[in-house]
């Protein structure tokens, strides 16, 4: 088995190997820090690795970045296969129950140069919510809130119209 490289996503590793991932800065295409790596979230039925939980960065809290986005372990860095920011506009939202209830329209880096905010349409309400990254839980191929749809339009989170 190789030791670096694409490799290592995916596939049965010994539980060492995942020691390895960690602490390494993560990196989207263009070198931009996107965060350090501080933890795995494993398949406990396949022991595959499922995604990386990242934080620091362009994060201001812990997110799982997926398989799908990781690009190439090498012993210094991990980097993404794509430009994270670029590729979140049109992205399929799923709320907590696993509901698709909308897309990502745009998002809010601020000076500080974390991601603060989110731009969802939410389908129900054909309008834009602005959501907090701290309800965000994973990255991939679509985006997953920790949080529900009702509690969305409950919250009255900003509304790209406020």
């Amino acid at each position: 088995m190789k030791r670096d490289g694409r490799e290592l996503l995916g596939i049965r590793l010994k539980r060492h190997y995942y020691s390895r991932l960690f602490g390494k800065d993560v990196l989207d295409v263009n070198g931009r820090l996107i965060g350090k790596s501080v933890d795995a979230f494993i398949d406990i039925k396949t022991f595959r690795m499922k995604g990386l939980m990242v934080e620091g960065g362009l994060f201001p809290k812990r997110i799982v970045l997926g398989n799908g986005i990781i690009g190439k372990i090498a012993d210094e860095f991990i980097t993404l296969n794509e430009p994270l920011i670029q590729k979140l506009p049109g992205m399929k939202v799923f709320d907590s129950k696993e509901k698709e209830i909308g897309t990502v329209t745009g998002y809010c880096i601020p000076y500080t140069k974390t991601l603060e905010m989110v731009h969802i349409n939410l389908y129900s309400q054909n309008k834009e919510y602005h959501i907090p990254i701290r309800c965000v839980e994973s990255i991939d191929e679509i985006m997953t809130l920790c949080i529900t749809e009702e509690d969305i339009i409950k919250e009255n989170y900003p509304k790209a119209e406020d």
